[in-house]
């Protein structure tokens, strides 16, 4: 009983083939908009890589920077730490300055790192 559903439904499957001329035109402008497609996408790669070079070399470089500054916020911590009277909350934060200093080394470098990537996307993509 199935096999007669199956055959009557394939038997008045009747599909328009189309033309060769027009097979391979379709078959042509489908094939340009593959690579169309695979140019763009090896292009935004190419982009992509050099916004991540950009943003590691401008990272390392803001943070030796940074580390090269260290020992004058050191100074500075002490000078302040000398000149001020005992205060609760403000030793916390001089006595953990290093500490500090680290976590908003570390964040600048994020921050500029990621501003570098954008900003680097953002003018490939208009080149």
């Amino acid at each position: 009983m199935d096999d007669d559903k199956i055959r009557d439904i394939l038997g008045r499957f009747n599909p328009q083939l189309s033309s060769s001329e027009r097979f391979m035109s379709e078959l042509s402008r489908n094939l340009e908009s593959v690579e169309m497609i695979k140019r763009h996408a090896a292009e935004v790669r190419r982009r992509s890589r050099r916004a991540v070079v950009s943003a590691a070399v401008v990272g390392l470089i803001t943070g030796m920077i940074l580390m090269w500054l260290m020992p004058y916020l050191q100074g500075a911590v002490m000078k302040v730490q000398g000149a001020m009277p005992s205060i609760a909350g403000l030793n916390v934060i001089i006595d953990h300055y290093m500490l500090i200093s680290w976590i908003v080394t570390a964040l600048v470098c994020v921050v500029v790192s990621l501003n570098v990537y954008e900003l680097s996307l953002s003018v490939s993509k208009r080149s």
